[in-house]
């Protein structure tokens, strides 16, 4: 069954996933470390994301549709690390690919803004936070609420520890 984990930047989708990965057979796909890797290397492509990156903004959907054609293995089972990220994304993904959890992990600004600043990532400074979180609220949220009128969803209060949020996503997993 595949997961697609929502939440602003700093809810700890992350570390979900990579809980997730470690103890069952879940495949990654996030976005933004695809992208990260992708800015890495000293290609035109990496220089072009750094650049929309390093201004907060969100990448094309062009390009993320090519990495993710590159990256899926049909065979194993999926957690969206935060992907799509907006309506227009929708299209990237596949009906296949939404089928089974749609978890929100929600937080607030303030825990946000704390966890990605001791996070200490080039691109955690304060503006580019809250430039994240109103692209969240303008280009997710409504994303959201989109799948709502077709898919369950579900939503974690992402301040708990990681560990009680791990075992009620294996709840919400186990349970369908």
């Amino acid at each position: 069954m595949n997961v697609v984990l929502f939440g602003p930047p700093g809810a700890g989708k992350s570390v979900q996933a990579q809980l997730l990965a470690s103890n069952s057979n879940y495949q990654i796909v996030s976005m933004g470390q695809l992208l990260r890797n992708a800015m890495k290397y000293n290609s035109p492509l990496g220089r072009k994301i750094r650049k929309i990156v390093g201004k907060g903004e969100l990448v094309p959907n062009d390009i993320c549709a090519d990495i993710l054609k590159r990256v899926i293995e049909p065979s194993r089972p999926v957690v969206f690390d935060g992907f799509p990220r907006s309506l227009d994304q929708l299209d990237i993904v596949t009906e296949t690919q939404l089928s089974g959890r749609i978890i929100v992990l929600d937080t607030d600004f303030n825990t946000i803004e704390q966890r990605l600043l001791q996070r200490g990532r080039h691109d955690d400074t304060p503006h580019v936070i809250q430039k994240r979180y109103d692209i969240y609220q303008t280009e997710t949220l409504p994303l959201i609420s989109k799948l709502r009128e077709k898919y369950n969803i579900d939503i974690i209060d992402a301040n708990k520890p990681p560990e009680i949020i791990h075992s009620l996503i294996v709840s919400l997993i186990k349970g369908q």
